[in-house]
């Protein structure tokens, strides 16, 4: 019997600037973070993909793939009010039983609704209170299968504005002309590991045994992937926040090395007020840039707790460097980890060379996660005071926007790294209301003119 319905929105950023500016409606749109040649589409519409633009593609190889592609620059807020209008939508047909991101949905089918034909037409009302509560450029591919591994795989075979419908005795033929890097828990490192073993289509993937699928997931993995790939229902493993970070490339006038600073600054403020707000501390931080050529080798510095000036070098293999940072106790307090970045004077010493280095992205990621709750407190305290002080800075920047109190080394840079929605990372609509008033754009205005077709003022960014 049929399980899950996964819907999965088509081109889901560019498709809402389309459906908002309708000028832009049946052209190529590649949409991007920051103003410059040379950073990557973080989507791209369906005119645009026919050319061969993709998430990740180049500004420059997307100009030469597609001449007449618009760039769009990001508009956060619409993105997340979007997202919160079509799972209304949805909701308004069938139950939304989990949000996987900000363009994924999932709906547990039960009752008739496992029947084929009853899913079938299920799913064609919900694209149809899509197209009219949401707007007509938002289209998306629906899969339905016996669970949600299955499903969403099938959202993969049909696109744009696909439905596919996959049962149990079509299994395991019927996923033959899947691509194997489109399975979810089939990264490039377990790709390499199957290629090892001479595996390289679906069809050869299938064929394994449940011991040799264990065997070359190395865990209980494999016997859940061989067993669902089955259409067998499996217990997903509980999510766990590992990691929180920042990246950002930099645009021309802040890739000096001295204006590329207090960017990453503003990185790890951000990155201090995610931990805070999901209840995490760190034990360890890692920030990181990289520079304009591939000339240069990078360097990896490693400082221990108690040993400030002892750094211990080894290559990193990149055209740049990274500074690992040992926390202890682990925090995350947004003046501690300040003083834990490397120091103007450090970052500049990194930057000398030969000739004068530009950056070209950095990055802070916060590691070894541990919930606040359950972190044992060291006897003596010697910061008792400033324990609270994060939790005041979150509060008043959302009582009063954004930013608006901030360590002093980020002066300049408050609007550098503007917050973008990622596709994992779901705003909620406290926090869109907080962007949009940084910002000055209204992404809930903008969706009012969504369901008519009309367009609010504004001139499209064509560069």
């Amino acid at each position: 019997m049929l399980h899950s319905l996964h819907i999965d929105m088509n081109s889901f950023f560019a498709s809402c600037e389309q459906q908002v500016h309708p000028e832009l409606r049946g052209r190529p749109v590649g949409v991007i973070a920051v103003d410059t040649e040379y950073t990557s589409c973080l989507a791209a519409s369906v005119e645009a993909k026919r050319f061969g633009v993709k998430t990740g593609t180049g500004v420059l190889e997307a100009r030469q793939k597609c001449p007449d592609i618009v760039f769009r620059l990001t508009t956060t807020g619409l993105y997340g009010r979007m997202h919160y209008a079509v799972r209304e939508a949805v909701d308004s047909v069938w139950p939304v039983h989990k949000t996987w991101s900000i363009d994924e949905i999932e709906c547990v089918l039960t009752g008739k609704q496992r029947e084929r034909a009853e899913a079938e037409s299920l799913a064609r009302r919900i694209k149809q209170a899509i197209r009219q509560q949401v707007g007509e450029c938002l289209t998306c591919s629906i899969g339905i299968a016996p669970n949600q591994l299955l499903a969403k795989l099938a959202t993969e075979l049909q696109k744009p504005d696909g439905l596919v419908i996959i049962e149990k005795h079509e299994l395991p033929q019927r996923l033959y002309p899947v691509k194997l890097n489109d399975l979810v828990g089939i990264g490039p490192a377990m790709e390499r590991r199957l290629l090892a073993r001479g595996i390289t289509s679906f069809e050869q993937l299938c064929a394994l045994s449940e011991q040799q699928m264990r065997d070359i997931w190395k865990s209980v993995d494999g016997v859940r992937m061989y067993r669902a790939l089955r259409g067998e229902q499996y217990a997903s493993r509980r999510e766990v926040t590992r990691s929180i970070g920042h990246q950002h490339v930099l645009p021309p006038e802040k890739r000096a090395p001295e204006q590329a600073w207090g960017v990453l600054v503003k990185l790890m403020t951000k990155a201090a007020e995610r931990a805070r707000a999901g209840g995490f501390v760190a034990g360890k931080m890692v920030c990181w840039a990289r520079i304009e050529t591939q000339e240069h080798v990078g360097e990896r510095w490693e400082v221990e707790p108690g040993a400030e000036g002892q750094k211990r070098r080894s290559w990193s293999g990149k055209a740049g460097w990274e500074v690992v940072r040992v926390l202890e106790p682990p925090t995350n307090d947004t003046l501690s980890l300040t003083r834990m970045l490397p120091s103007r004077e450090e970052w500049m010493a990194m930057t000398k060379g030969e000739r004068p280095r530009r950056l070209r992205m950095v990055g802070v990621t916060l590691l070894e996660l541990e919930p606040e709750a359950s972190m044992t407190l060291p006897l003596f305290v010697e910061n008792k005071p400033r324990d609270k002080a994060g939790q005041a800075m979150d509060k008043i920047n959302e009582k009063f926007g954004r930013d608006m109190i901030y360590p002093a080394s980020m002066q300049g840079n408050r609007s550098s790294a503007p917050r973008h929605i990622a596709f994992k990372s779901i705003p909620q609509p406290a926090e869109l209301k907080q962007w949009e008033k940084a910002s000055g754009k209204v992404g809930g205005e903008r969706v009012a003119y969504v369901a008519n077709g009309m367009k609010k003022p504004g001139d499209v960014q064509n560069r």
